[in-house]
């Protein structure tokens, strides 16, 4: 008797889910090691594979004969050379020095970024569009049809973000305009809202090639602008569709279905993760997931969830 699991159509689809953050999270560390070499942080070098941390150098002939000398005058003084441990402890009050290491450069960046906050808001959202008129930021502008700025009420209490526009947005210049926007523009109305009464928009605004995944370097070109509409917006909660948008904006590489349904912060803005509407249209018994979360969405607004969903649910 053959005892040998089958993988299922569901399980297979959650191993191709995993499999593309993992190679997000590649493409995100290799981000990080080329900005950190450009910022000249130590200790790390190209390689014809990527970038690692550079070996030690051994030492010149005269540094050898210097550490000798330094060694024999050590052991002749002791108390100089606990003075001299004593003192290199303390902080420096001179220059500051650069990172010990590529990670702590990492954690130094991150919480930089982390206490920065909000950008100041624009003076309006189309002054705000305008700086984006003819956008070559970046290399998705090679490609492009329309920037997809986004639309929606300029005092929403609600944005929802996207991860970039597709083939169909590209077309029209508007956000979620496809078949995984029409279903979403069904979630809305089963919340018993509509477009008018929330603010959408994506993470880039112009559209990756063949709907891959936006790379890290056009994330952080366009993911500023996306600040500012949310600082000029000041929403009581937004909601990510989907990893890439849910990784963007809080700076994570939590597989989505691990941060789904549960909630975060964005400069003191409640935020809810959820799984993408593409992802929908592919596995729809996940639709039932999405609803739970937009019931907490609706509960954290103060809204009822309409009637006929009530009685559905």
């Amino acid at each position: 008797m053959n005892d040998k699991h089958e993988p299922t159509a569901p399980e297979l689809e959650l191993a191709s889910l995993f499999r593309q953050e993992l190679l997000e999270l590649s493409r995100g560390i290799r981000a990080h090691y080329v900005r950190q070499a450009s910022l000249g942080a130590d200790g790390v070098v190209p390689t014809p594979d990527g970038w690692r941390e550079a070996a030690p150098e051994p030492p010149k002939a005269a540094e050898r004969s210097s550490a000798r000398a330094q060694v024999s005058s050590q052991t002749t003084s002791r108390p100089s050379a606990r003075k001299s441990r004593a003192d290199a402890q303390q902080p420096s009050t001179g220059a500051a020095a650069k990172p010990a290491s590529t990670l702590s450069a990492f954690q130094q960046l991150a919480q930089t970024e982390r206490s920065a906050g909000l950008p100041d808001a624009p003076a309006s959202l189309e002054l705000l569009r305008s700086q984006l008129d003819g956008c070559t930021r970046c290399k998705l502008h090679l490609k492009r049809n329309h920037i997809v700025f986004g639309e929606g009420a300029e005092n929403a209490e609600l944005i929802f973000v996207g991860e970039g526009p597709g083939a169909d947005e590209d077309a029209s210049g508007r956000p979620f305009v496809g078949a995984a926007g029409q279903l979403m523009d069904r979630i809305i109305g089963a919340m018993g809202l509509n477009r008018e009464r929330i603010f959408i928009g994506n993470v880039v605004k112009c559209r990756p090639p063949g709907n891959r995944d936006p790379e890290p370097d056009e994330i952080s070109t366009c993911r500023p602008f996306l600040l500012q509409q949310i600082a000029y917006i000041r929403p009581k909660l937004i909601v990510t569709w989907g990893r890439v948008a849910s990784h963007a904006l809080l700076g994570v590489r939590t597989p989505i279905t691990h941060m789904r349904g549960k909630w975060q912060s964005l400069y003191g803005i409640d935020l809810m993760p959820t799984l993408h509407p593409s992802y929908l249209l592919r596995q729809p018994e996940a639709k039932k997931l999405v609803w739970q979360d937009m019931q907490a969405v609706l509960a954290r607004l103060g809204l009822p969830v309409p009637e006929r969903k009530r009685r559905e649910s």
